[in-house]
């Protein structure tokens, strides 16, 4: 009977982390981001991208930390009201799983440091190698090639919306 109850637990507890898998692949998660970005797991985890990925299954989807270039699931919350009506303010888990199934191929960005609308217009050679609206391409390619090629993910911060630049309309960022 004790046999049956521990099989049983691990089944469950393996099944769980196996249907969690999506949650610890690319675009969502990125080990080496995840420790550069939280100061307190590069010192915890000293760039052991198992334990990175068992801290971010267990605590970091919980608690809203970005996982990747393209994901801050709090922000990305925090920006989407219709997010936080469906979801609440801190139900991380399935505004994840939101913008894997729906908002990314919508073209809502993720992350204020990449969006992938802004991404395709301003490099035309994205766009005509995916296509005007192939958003969930953008994605990949920013991941894969963009970032080593040192292109911009979203507008600089020196020209973001919230700095309250006052541009003339005609003359305005594309954005």
């Amino acid at each position: 009977m004790r046999l049956t109850t521990l099989a049983i637990f691990l089944f469950c507890t393996l099944n769980l982390f196996a249907n969690d898998e999506w949650l610890t692949e690319p675009p969502i998660f990125d080990a080496e981001y995840y420790s550069e970005t939280h100061e307190d797991l590069a010192r915890a985890f000293r760039g052991d991208q198992k334990e990175l990925k068992k801290h971010w299954l267990r605590f970091g989807i919980e608690e809203g930390r970005a996982s990747s270039p393209v994901m801050n699931v709090e922000w990305y919350v925090a920006t989407n009201p219709d997010l936080q009506a469906a979801f609440g303010e801190n139900n991380y888990r399935d505004a994840l799983k939101h913008w894997i199934d729906y908002g990314m191929a919508e073209g809502r960005a993720a992350s204020p440091d990449f969006d992938p609308r802004w991404y395709i217009q301003q490099y035309p050679d994205v766009a005509a190698a995916f296509g005007a609206m192939n958003y969930k391409s953008a994605v990949m390619h920013y991941l894969e090639y963009g970032q080593k090629e040192g292109r911009y993910g979203a507008p600089p911060p020196m020209m973001r919306k919230e700095n309250n630049f006052d541009f003339p309309e005609d003359n305005g960022p594309p954005f």
